[in-house]
C-alpha cells in the first residue's frame, strides 16, 4: 500500500496567479495614483481664483463634489488605460485597427452611472470632504486645508433621510461639521466645522480668559500670534 503524493501548487500555476493579481492591483492603483494626483495639483481651486467658464466650473466641482470627480477620473483614466492597452497588444501581434464599438461606449455610460449612484450612496452617508474657508479654527485648522468626515461616527444616516437610523452622541473635543443655517451670513460657506466643548447637560463658562466645563478650568498654551480676521 502506497501513501498518497504530498500536494504541490504547481509552479506555473502559481506564477500565473502571481501574475494576474498583481495585473488586477496595478490596474487599481496606478488610475487611482493618477486621479488623486490630477484632483489635487492640475484642477483649479476656488480660492485661488478663476477666470469663470470651464476652469471655473471644474473649481466648484473639485470644491463641492470631490469625491465624485475623482472617482469619474479614476474611471476616465481606467477606461483609457485598458483600452490603449489592449490595442497596442493587438497591433503588436496582428496590426490591425479596431474602432470603439458600441458594447464599449455602453460600458462606460454604465460605468459612469454607477460612478454617480456610488458617490451620492458614500457622500450621503459613509464620507464627505470639505474644504476649509475661514480662519475660525487656527491653528487647528488652515484656511485651504480639506477635512475628511466620517458619517458613521455618530450613527447610520441613509441618503435623502433627515433622521438616522441610530444615534450617538459626539465627545468632548470632536471637530465636527454640520449646517450652518445662516450663521455664517447669506454669502457665508453653507457648513461650519467646529470643536464640541459641551454636551447636553453641561455647564459651559468663559471667565477671566479661560473656558471652564462643569467648574473645571480646560488647560490651554499658547499658539503664538495670529491675525484676527473676523
Amino acid at each position: 500500500m502506497s501513501a498518497p503524493a504530498a500536494l504541490s501548487l504547481d509552479p506555473q500555476n502559481r506564477s500565473g496567479w502571481v501574475r494576474r493579481s498583481l495585473g488586477i492591483v496595478g490596474s487599481l492603483l496606478w488610475p487611482a495614483a493618477a486621479a488623486v494626483l490630477a484632483l489635487r495639483y492640475l484642477l483649479p481651486s476656488r480660492l485661488a481664483g478663476t477666470d469663470g467658464g470651464v476652469s471655473g466650473v471644474l473649481a466648484w466641482v473639485g470644491d463641492h463634489h470631490p469625491l465624485f470627480l475623482g472617482l469619474a477620473l479614476f474611471l476616465t483614466i481606467s477606461e483609457a488605460g485598458r483600452y490603449w492597452w489592449k490595442r497596442l497588444r493587438k497591433n503588436a501581434a496582428a496590426p490591425q485597427s479596431r474602432p470603439f464599438t458600441m458594447g464599449g461606449s455602453r460600458r462606460v455610460l454604465v460605468s459612469l452611472a454607477a460612478v454617480v449612484l456610488l458617490a451620492f450612496a458614500l457622500r450621503g452617508s459613509v464620507a464627505a470632504t470639505y474644504r476649509v474657508v475661514g480662519p475660525s479654527m487656527l491653528p487647528t485648522l488652515e484656511i485651504g486645508d480639506r477635512v475628511l468626515v466620517n458619517r458613521l461616527a455618530y450613527g447610520l444616516s441613509l441618503p435623502l433621510a433627515k433622521t438616522r437610523a441610530t444615534t450617538r452622541l459626539p465627545q468632548h473635543g470632536d471637530l465636527v461639521v454640520f449646517r450652518a443655517n445662516g450663521l455664517a451670513g447669506a454669502d457665508g460657506p453653507q457648513s461650519v466645522v467646529k470643536r464640541v466643548i459641551g454636551l447636553p447637560g453641561d455647564r459651559v463658562a468663559f471667565e477671566a480668559g479661560s473656558l471652564r466645563i462643569n467648574g473645571w478650568q480646560v488647560p490651554t498654551c499658547d499658539a503664538g500670534p495670529y491675525v484676527n480676521l473676523t
